[in-house]
């Protein structure tokens, strides 16, 4: 059994907390709702349980702060899991849960400690993210501003777009998996990393699929790492990332929030 130390246990009381240098034993005395560990594997004959990825959200929110918390929950339904030996120090993999399976989980744990903070920062979570960066940029995009978002909605991650016949015999393919997608408005967002997009061959090839994009009838928006260096370029591009969506911005309530704002950017930039 492949184990990665410390190993996080779980004790009903001090009395039985148990404390070595490869475990960190915590306590939760209080309701343990039900399902909440799967068996994963026989240790010795002796069985040997973990909790489930909901249930680590829930115990989660007992400690971390709330961008951190949110942060974990993105990491728990997303397709990648950080590797440092993989290509951009990440690897493919099926999310560990989603959106619908936590907030199902919360809702039968209205004793357990945490489900107050759990239950408000799933609702600014979304499913299907790709990379730190798209996590990073969901965050920013969905979440209210007194939390330091720019409050957008109906926001989708990593949705599949359908080409028309022209768009598909310029690409080759079907349809275009989209970072960040506003369906009904027809509005991407879509993440230009310059890791991957220096070479000619590939900008020609982003050129391409912006066009087949926009033969679907979609508009797309591209952000650059260069503006996510610059506080006032990365304001000024989600701000018009809503007037294109067709949101109103009350500017007294945005600009009172602004603090919020660059303590959440400084946040994104960290982690």
């Amino acid at each position: 059994m492949d184990l990665q130390f410390p190993i996080h246990l779980q004790s009903p009381s001090d009395g039985l907390r148990r404390n070595r240098d490869d475990t960190i034993c915590s306590i939760r005395s209080r309701y343990v709702p039900r399902k909440c560990f799967i068996h994963i594997d026989d240790l010795n004959k002796i069985p040997v349980y973990v909790a489930c990825p909901e249930y680590c959200f829930l115990n989660a929110a007992t400690h971390l702060s709330f961008p951190e918390l949110i942060q974990f929950g993105y990491s728990l339904c997303a397709k990648y899991v950080p590797d440092p030996d993989a290509d951009y120090g990440q690897r493919a993999r099926v999310p560990l849960t989603n959106v619908s399976n936590i907030t199902r989980f919360l809702s039968f744990c209205d004793h357990a400690h945490g489900d107050r903070n759990a239950r408000r920062a799933v609702k600014h979570i979304l499913d299907n993210s790709n990379s730190p960066m798209e996590t990073k940029l969901a965050m920013a995009a969905v979440l209210p501003f007194l939390q330091g978002g720019f409050a957008l909605k109906h926001l989708e991650m990593n949705r599949y777009v359908a080409l028309t016949p022209q768009g598909r015999a310029l690409l080759g393919i079907d349809s275009c998996c989209c970072d960040m997608v506003w369906d009904q408005e027809k509005i991407i967002l879509e993440y230009d990393s310059n890791l991957t997009h220096l070479e000619a061959r590939q900008h020609a090839m982003d050129k391409k699929r912006a066009s087949a994009l926009s033969m679907a009838g979609c508009k797309v928006i591209s952000i650059t790492a260069d503006v996510l260096h610059n506080f006032t370029a990365f304001e000024k591009t989600f701000l018009s990332l809503r007037w294109t969506l067709g949101m109103r911005t009350d500017q007294h309530r945005f600009a009172s929030c602004r603090r919020q704002r660059y303590d959440l950017y400084q946040f994104l930039l960290r982690h």
